[in-house]
């Protein structure tokens, strides 16, 4: 476990023509992280184009880019760490162990502390100046960690293992609310505003809109599906649900109440959507792809296509 501290190496292929010093990372970029090799692929959200790469030990699970440090903060399901690397450099600077498989990761509003699930059921949030975590139980086989716009009040965790969605109040750090479905929730996201939640429940083939505050039904959206990941565009028009095993990619138009699919290889996970390129970033990992897809249904394609190594598992943006 204590080879989670090491420096990584990293070739700068393009030249960043928006640095202030030769190798330096600035805005709007992405990081997305394999799972072979521990391979980091850094690339410019305008086209795609790579502009460093790397390696970190082990491999991510999920990774999340912190613009207040310019730091790379990831997970690592092989050693069961959480790892923090320093940009432009992308050296190793800090880690500390999380008992159990970590499966998702998310930075707070503030970015001062690292929020992290395990398949135990068991919520990590770690602040970056002690790292030293404190934990709360959650639900079983939890999937994907959602916070709840604008203030980051309350952390949404969708748990497979007994179809549930837990709501973790960070005031306190407990459990306030639990959200029971008749099948499996596979991911959360949220309105740009925070008043409703999108909760993707694949056995039943729904998506469920809720009110926030009180967790009442608003609406249903229907999708044929199996294992899928939420993103919305900055100004809620947008909804996408992403397949991770079928690879379909379906986008709701929710202001014209229209919707519309695409297939994006044969496997689309961790969904995200890009402001700078208005479009959503899917990652393809039997393709080993990042997708960007234009969502204006009358138009709706995938525009971009980054190869990076091979089995990418998670993608992070800075924009």
């Amino acid at each position: 476990m204590g080879l989670l501290i090491g420096l990584l190496v990293v070739a700068c292929r393009d030249k960043c023509t928006d640095c202030d010093e030769p190798g330096r990372f600035e805005p709007p970029y992405a990081v997305v992280a394999s799972a072979v090799g521990g391979e980091l692929a850094f690339f410019d959200l305008r086209d795609l184009s790579v502009v460093a790469d790397g390696y970190q030990q082990g491999w991510a699970t999920a990774c999340e880019l912190q613009s207040i440090a310019n730091r790379l903060i990831t997970i690592d399901s092989e050693s069961g760490g959480l790892a923090i690397y320093e940009l432009p450099e992308i050296e190793a600077v800090d880690n500390t162990i999380i008992a159990g498989t970590p499966i998702d990761l998310k930075l707070d509003h503030a970015q001062l502390s690292a929020h992290v699930i395990t398949r135990s059921g068991v919520y990590y949030r770690i602040p970056f100046s002690t790292m030293v975590g404190d934990t709360t139980d959650t639900g079983s086989l939890p999937r994907r960690l959602a916070f709840r716009p604008p203030a980051d009040h309350e952390s949404w965790i969708a748990c497979v293992g007994d179809n549930s969605v837990r709501v973790v109040r960070m005031q306190g750090f407990f459990e306030s609310r639990r959200i029971d479905f008749n099948g499996a929730c596979t991911d959360v996201c949220f309105s740009p505003g925070g008043d409703s939640v999108f909760c993707a429940v694949p056995d039943e083939d729904r998506i469920y809109v809720l009110h926030s505050e009180d967790g009442i039904a608003l609406d249903t959206l229907t999708v044929a599906s199996t294992v899928v990941d939420l993103a919305i565009s900055r100004d809620g028009r947008y909804l996408a649900a992403a397949d991770s095993v079928s690879g379909n990619v379906r986008i709701w138009d929710l202001l014209a109440g229209r919707e519309g699919s695409l297939r994006c290889g044969t496997s689309a996970v961790r969904i995200r959507y890009s402001n700078v390129r208005h479009a959503f970033l899917v990652v393809c990992p039997e393709q080993n792809w990042v997708m960007a897809v234009n969502p204006v249904l009358d138009s709706l394609a995938v525009t971009d296509t980054l190869v990076v190594a091979a089995s990418p598992q998670c993608i992070s943006l800075r924009e």
